[in-house]
């Protein structure tokens, strides 16, 4: 969950990335992504890990 102190800077980053890709017509990502992997904490993808069961010879 995001905490609601980072919303105002989350919205100054995409409007200024906004801006960025408004003047120059590319660089949204390139100014977005930097800044969110510094102000927001990544998330865990998928679940814990589970070992994989050993196949029976019944074939």
């Amino acid at each position: 969950m995001i905490d609601p102190l980072e919303l105002p800077l989350i919205w100054i980053v995409v409007m200024a990335a906004a801006i960025l890709r408004a003047f120059t017509g590319f660089g949204f990502g390139l100014a977005a992504v930097p800044a969110f992997a510094l102000l927001l904490t990544p998330a865990q993808v998928g679940g814990p890990q589970r070992q994989p069961e050993p196949r029976s010879r019944d074939s």
